[in-house]
């Protein structure tokens, strides 16, 4: 099953966190999205850039729904949507930071460290696209992991590809997975 959200957003983030992401559930059309949750689609710059989401590997129903999860949570991030994000953080939410080698915890931290990326990188660079590549999703009682490998290229006066290779780590709070960990760290790609 190929899942794809498209993303109406039009700046990107210096680092991601998509590990933050995720927790309403979405289903993977677009389509559906934005009939479904007009926050997802409507962004206030108007702007668009596509998140897609390539070779997806659920290793159950359960897995997929995490994946959709994951990428509704991206979405919400590349539109600066913080306090819907919010909704897909569990309280005791980490992130660690592999370029400052810094470990964020707590779901305000979080979304105060995801905002102020977020703003920073509001000064001239622009998301051109987004792909979560291949994504496996394994569920275990109320816990998930994925690992995927993260694209993204940036406008700007020096254009850039960039990748992550990513891990994160969802709880399942009633019938919604939540963020609880995520871990990356962005590397300009030879592509």
């Amino acid at each position: 099953m190929r899942h794809s959200i498209k993303v109406l957003s039009f700046l990107a983030l210096s680092n991601i966190f998509v590990g933050a992401s995720s927790l309403i559930m979405l289903p993977a059309s677009a389509e559906t999205a934005a009939q479904e949750n007009p926050a997802v689609v409507e962004t206030s710059s108007g702007k668009s850039c596509s998140v897609k989401c390539n070779d997806p590997h659920p290793a159950c129903s359960e897995a997929a729904r995490v994946i959709d999860t994951l990428n509704t949570l991206t979405q919400l991030i590349n539109d600066g949507k913080f306090d819907a994000m919010g909704e897909y953080f569990d309280e005791g939410v980490s992130a660690y930071n592999g370029d400052t080698k810094k470990m964020i915890i707590g779901k305000e931290a979080v979304l105060a460290d995801i905002k102020s990326r977020y703003e920073t990188h509001l000064k001239g660079e622009h998301l051109v696209s987004y792909t979560i590549d291949q994504p496996y999703a394994k569920v275990t009682g109320n816990r998930a992991v994925v690992t995927f490998v993260a694209k993204k290229i940036i406008s700007g006066s020096h254009p850039v590809s960039m990748e992550s290779h990513s891990t994160e780590v969802f709880v399942k709070d009633g019938d919604k997975w939540k963020t609880l960990h995520y871990r990356g760290a962005w590397k300009k790609s030879s592509s």
